[in-house]
């Protein structure tokens, strides 16, 4: 038998520990990009970049508004 099918655990987190590092790493473009765009988009970083909710309803009337929320 091989030694790599005989101790294939052998070492696991040890080598994780730099290779995942390493791979996670790599990937971490890929999702931390979106993660961050889904944070700003909660908590802006100046409250006067937004628009009040009030202004948004404030032109329609009210059984549009209603009509709208279902």
């Amino acid at each position: 038998m091989s030694p790599f099918q005989q101790r294939a655990t052998h070492h696991m987190f040890r080598s994780w520990l730099f290779n995942g590092y390493r791979r996670l790493s790599g990937q971490m473009p890929y999702w931390i990009v979106p993660a961050l765009i889904g944070v700003s988009h909660l908590f802006p970083l100046s409250p006067a970049l937004t628009p009040p909710v009030s202004s948004v309803f404030a032109s329609r009337p009210l059984a549009v508004r209603l009509r709208g929320m279902r």
